[in-house]
């Protein structure tokens, strides 16, 4: 019996792989840092610096903005002809590659490797 799926759905499954691991992984790093400083009685200036996760500066509402590459990653599998998967690979290429120029200096990095494995995707699609 012949797999009916294509190099282009294997890519794409690994690049919805890649994507899901982000979204659970970048909300948890720790990204945000925030330094303080402060004169103390005696003049001496007390510096602190904290790091903390997006997830702890910017709460629950991160997650959906972070799973939001999984839904685009996700979109071409749910067609059935190999013609709308490989349209789709590259609507959903161009998409990623706008989300990260425009996030480029928030998260938008992190959607990178997620666009380059869709993009092979979309190469790969016969």
């Amino acid at each position: 019996m012949v797999n009916p799926a294509t190099a282009g759905d294997r890519w794409n499954l690994v690049a919805v792989l890649c994507a899901v691991v982000l979204a659970i992984v970048v909300p948890l790093l720790p990204l945000v840092s925030e330094t303080s400083s402060t004169v103390d009685s005696s003049g001496t200036v007390v510096t602190q610096s904290v790091r903390r996760s997006l997830l702890e500066q910017e709460g629950a509402g991160v997650l959906a903005v972070a799973s939001i590459p999984v839904v685009i990653a996700v979109f071409p599998m749910l067609g059935r002809s190999r013609r709308f998967r490989r349209r789709a690979r590259i609507g959903a290429s161009t998409v990623l590659a706008l989300a990260a120029i425009l996030a480029a200096l928030s998260i938008g990095v992190f959607v990178v490797p997620t666009l380059v494995l869709m993009i092979v995707a979309a190469t790969r699609s016969g």
